[in-house]
């Protein structure tokens, strides 16, 4: 894939002076330490993206993983496509970075400032993800949230990938929602090789 992307974020972020979050490229608040063994999270994350239409990221901190999904969108140029960040804007860097990514977006981006609980049910019934990345708040009322109410925005072929699924937490809760009837876990058998502990994929089941 092409950095220039993932460089100008960083040299966004630098400007700013915010430690960085952690994310699919680098650890948490390290000055740009990257991340060892990641390279299939960042990997996925694009193949996840390919083929998809209208995509989904609730989360988007810095868009370093939106700028993968960028790019992905981009190899596959059947569909017109959308794409959707939702971020409450805690770190001064997202909403300039979040800037970045429009000018660079191969397809209509759309950056919505709030916490999901609130931007979600805005968006209106004609909305619809075929591509759902959840990476938002991770306390057990957020996740469920961002689950239980990203259905509405879901089709039987809307992939959900849920992430740091490598946190037993987050894992027990998506598990439960498996057991529940309400997800499907797919990761092991949509793409030939979705092989990273960091984040799993689903689909809602729908009677």
């Amino acid at each position: 894939m092409s950095y220039a992307v993932i460089q100008q974020l960083n040299e966004e972020v630098r400007m700013i002076g915010e430690p960085l979050e952690g994310n699919c490229f680098y650890k948490h608040r390290s000055n740009f330490q990257l991340r060892p063994n990641t390279e299939n999270l960042r990997r996925d994350l694009m193949r996840f993206a390919r083929n998809g239409r209208h995509i989904l990221e609730i989360g988007t901190n810095a868009g370093h993983s939106l700028a993968l999904m960028n790019e992905g969108l981009a190899e596959d140029n059947k569909y017109t496509g959308t794409l959707t960040g939702i971020d409450k804007c805690f770190h001064k860097y997202t909403d300039p970075c979040m800037d970045i990514i429009w000018e660079h977006s191969t397809k209509p981006f759309a950056f919505l400032e709030g916490t999901s609980d609130k931007i979600l049910p805005t968006l209106g019934p004609n909305a619809y993800f075929d591509r759902i990345h959840i990476d938002g708040g991770h306390g057990e009322a957020a996740l469920r949230n961002d689950i239980e109410m990203c259905e509405e925005y879901s089709t039987a072929e809307t992939l959900l990938c849920i992430d740091d699924t490598n946190f037993s937490k987050i894992k027990k809760i998506c598990d439960e929602y498996v057991e529940r009837g309400l997800l499907r876990e797919v990761s092991d058998n949509y793409f030939e090789e979705w092989d990273t502990k960091f984040h799993r994929l689903y689909e809602y089941i729908f009677d």
